[in-house]
């Protein structure tokens, strides 16, 4: 065989410096539209691959990640860097926020509830939602279950019983305790 040399490509090809065609110019190069040559004058860090001008990105070097034909060193709000790729990509609703995956979440939207880095309708026992912010919270340590904020108990711990003032240990004077599906309640005591 013979081999041949391109002085000039068709479009949307471009002239490689080895004197070929090519439809994507190699790494550290870019297509000049202008002239349909890849010109080696490179990309402007940090883009890796560039399209049209050498500041306008199609890949990025570690550790930026690609946001439209930018590169970022982090990605912005509702997107993480994925970096296999090094693009950035939206989170998987109903995380408004994440890293990491599209489903590692870091903040959650309305009623979601953060716990841990997934988005919950209601927060796991010992733990309540906090709709300042969309988290779950812990209860304090004297509560098994709470609601509305970490010491408002609806459910004590063993040894402990259920007040309007929190988990007790004792029952205050005039009060007896009474048990009903495991939570503990506190009663005026009557008498006959």
């Amino acid at each position: 065989g013979t081999s041949s040399t391109c002085t000039s490509c068709s479009d949307p090809y471009f002239l490689s410096s080895s004197q070929t065609c090519v439809s994507s110019c190699p790494s550290g190069t870019y297509g000049d539209i202008g002239d349909g040559t890849c010109r080696t004058a490179g990309c402007t860090a940090p883009c890796l691959n560039c399209s049209v001008s050498p500041a306008e990105c199609l890949s990025c070097a570690s550790p930026n990640f690609l946001e439209g034909t930018s590169c970022l060193a982090s990605c912005p709000n509702g997107k993480y860097g994925d970096t296999n790729d090094r693009k950035c990509k939206l989170c998987d609703p109903p995380c408004i926020y994440c890293t990491g995956t599209a489903n590692t979440c870091t903040k959650c939207s309305n009623p979601k509830y953060l716990s841990g880095s997934n988005c919950v309708d209601s927060c796991p026992s010992g733990k309540w939602g906090d709709l300042s912010d969309n988290t779950c919270k812990d209860c304090d340590t004297a509560c098994v279950e709470c609601s509305g904020s970490s010491s408002s108990c609806t459910k004590c711990s063993s040894g402990k019983y259920l007040n309007a003032a929190g988990c007790l240990t004792s029952c205050p004077s005039g009060k007896w305790v009474s048990s009903y599906e495991n939570r503990n309640f506190e009663r005026n005591r009557r008498f006959i």
